[in-house]
Parts: C-alpha cells; structure tokens; sequence
C-alpha cells in the first residue's frame, strides 16, 4: 500500500559534465513498543502502537569532472528539499510498574532543506586536496502532539547538525632506488552543534551537545623496498 520510488533526470551538458534531478519517496512501517505495557492506541493515550511514516523528497545537482587550466578538478553540488510526515521519534517516559522505558510517537510533520558542496583538484602530481561542506536546515513544521493525554511540543528537530564539513590534503612522495613511496594524509572534520532529544524547547531542555571538530593524520609506506610489503601510521 505504501510503494516506495526513485524517479531522475540526468543530462549531460558536456563530456565532463552532468546535471540532473531527483525524486524520490519511501517509508518507515508502523508497530508497537514491545518494551511497554501492551495497551490499545498510541502514544495519545498511553497504548503501545505507532503509525508509519512516509517521506518524499526533490534533489538537484551537477557533477564535474576535467580539466581546469590543466589541473584535474572533480566537482559535485546538490541542493534538496525533503518532507516527512508522521515522523517516528523517541519519547522517555516512566510508566507504573514499568518503570523508566522508551516509546514511538508520531510527529506530525517535518522538513530538511539543504545542500552539500564536494570537491578535489590535483594541482600537482605530487599533492591532492580535498573537501566537503554540508548545510540541513531540519525543522518540525507541524510538532503538537499528545503524550498521555497533554498536548506537547516536540523541537527542534534532534540527531542534526546545521553544519558540517571535512577537508583533507594528501602527499606522495616516491622513494629513491625503488624503496617505495611515502603518502602522507592529513584529514579535518568539524561540525556544528546538535540536540540528542526531540522534547528541549519543552521538557527536556540542555539537551543539546556542543559542536566539535576532529583531526586525523595518516603516513603510509607502499611497497617497502621494492616489495609487496606496505605499512601505515596514524594518529
């Protein structure tokens, strides 16, 4: 009864160029909480049920792969839109004879905009450089929904940061008289901060966790003096 679908468009402006657009829909089945007290209905009123939730979503982007002033560049951009209804969450409750336990409640509506920017160019043979940038706008467009008989709203929209990206930088260096080559990758990511709990702007406020960043260093040495043998470092 609920299919599921993924519809495009793709058109090759030029050899080392693609555009297209996306359409897709699916969902998520509906059931009950088996670690709760087995009563009729939803969350509304206390039971163990939930609804499915369906989803559908557009994407437009371009990919790039060639030359630019000489200098191999690749490229890939995409800005999507994606509605969400009747979105399963998380609510913590403490219910008699059970105790602290977890149920699924229906949010009625919500909504991520966003894009995402990728690119790497080489601009020697020896250095490639790299990176991403992720931007999701994720909100309740519709977040009133009754727990146990009091009307709650959820917000803002958990498990999302606003913000993320990485960026890399990687070094080859090829060894005298056939002792192999050395590449050196350095890798940073970052991101923005976000909230573990659907329920902050209500009852379960400082939920949010602040934003961090990561650093990773890598060095590799391929085919250690002529052989088939290769070791790595990392940090």
């Amino acid at each position: 009864e609920n299919p599921s679908w993924n519809v495009g468009l793709e058109y090759q402006a030029k050899q080392d160029l693609l555009l297209y657009i996306t359409q897709r829909g699916s969902w998520r089945s509906g059931g009950f909480n088996t670690n709760s007290q087995l009563f009729d209905g939803n969350i509304d009123v206390g039971g163990a049920e939930f609804d499915p939730e369906t989803t559908k979503d557009i994407e437009i982007g371009l990919k790039y792969s060639g030359l630019m002033a000489d200098v191999p560049v690749q490229i890939s951009i995409a800005a999507f839109n994606q509605w969400v209804d009747d979105i399963q969450r998380v609510v913590y409750v403490s219910l008699p004879l059970f105790g602290p336990t977890a149920l699924t409640a229906n949010i009625p509506q919500a909504e991520i905009s966003g894009f995402e920017i990728a690119g790497q160019i080489k601009p020697v043979q020896w250095l490639s450089l790299g990176g991403n940038v992720v931007y999701n706008d994720a909100r309740f467009t519709k977040s009133s929904v009754t727990l146990f008989g009091v009307e709650t709203d959820f917000g803002p929209y958990p498990d999302q940061p606003k913000w993320a990206g990485s960026a890399f930088a990687m070094v080859t260096v090829p060894l005298e008289e056939e002792m192999g080559e050395l590449v050196f990758r350095g890798d940073l990511y970052a991101q923005s901060k976000f909230y573990y709990s659907s329920l902050n702007d209500t009852i379960n406020p400082q939920s949010d966790l602040p934003g961090y960043s990561l650093v990773n260093f890598r060095l590799d040495w391929n085919e250690i003096a002529g052989s088939s043998v290769s070791a790595s470092a990392f940090v």
